[in-house]
């Protein structure tokens, strides 16, 4: 029985999609919402009282299918297009932010997004360009970051599963489930060193 409430978790609620969400996922994932949105409608205001709408989308490695296409492109928030002059008298295209994913939960600026807009002002912005990761490169690292993730929530539930049969007193149960939870980081650990990613230590 402890087994099974703790593969099962309590559960918050079920979504309009079907999928379960325990209440420390659907917190996590609002706090990250909620501060993500903030820190959005905060770049906004600050546009306004610069005089402009325009923005620029950042770039980042392993950008979501939905929020590929937009990096490092212009985009303007009242949905209109045009071109704008930089600070180096270089002329660059912008176009409405309904264009784009924006508004959508997986979309640009969605749930667990992390691009930020960055603010454009005509006639003195000067762009600083990066090479942009390929296609192939950033669908891969996509891939591989999303597969970490799922290996982060199998180490975070065999722990869960040690330390409730521990604080039952079942030491035979508590003894198979410590051998999980070294299963699993061990699993971790590996990926880590196969692909060089960053290991996120508070994901576990």
């Amino acid at each position: 029985a402890l087994s099974k409430i703790s593969d099962e978790g309590i559960t918050g609620f079920y979504d309009k999609s079907g999928r379960k969400w325990s209440p420390e996922a659907y917190v996590n994932m609002d706090i990250r919402t909620t501060v993500h949105n903030t820190s959005i409608e905060a770049a906004k205001t600050r546009q306004e009282e610069f005089g402009t709408d325009i923005f620029r989308v950042s770039r980042h490695s392993g950008a979501r299918p939905l929020c590929y296409p937009y990096q490092g492109r212009y985009f303007s928030w009242s949905n209109k297009s045009g071109t704008f002059t930089d600070g180096e008298g270089k002329q660059h295209r912008y176009y409405p932010v309904s264009s784009t994913s924006y508004g959508k939960p997986a979309g640009l600026f969605g749930i667990n997004c992390g691009h930020t807009p960055i603010t454009v002002i005509p006639g003195v912005s000067i762009p600083r360009d990066r090479e942009p990761q390929n296609k192939e490169e950033n669908d891969l690292a996509y891939i591989q970051s999303q597969q970490q993730r799922k290996l982060e929530r199998d180490v975070r539930y065999a722990k869960r599963k040690a330390a409730m049969l521990n604080a039952a007193g079942d030491k035979e149960g508590f003894e198979k489930a410590a051998i999980k939870v070294k299963q699993k980081n061990d699993n971790l650990h590996q990926f880590i060193d196969k692909t060089g990613r960053t290991r996120r230590r508070d994901r576990e």
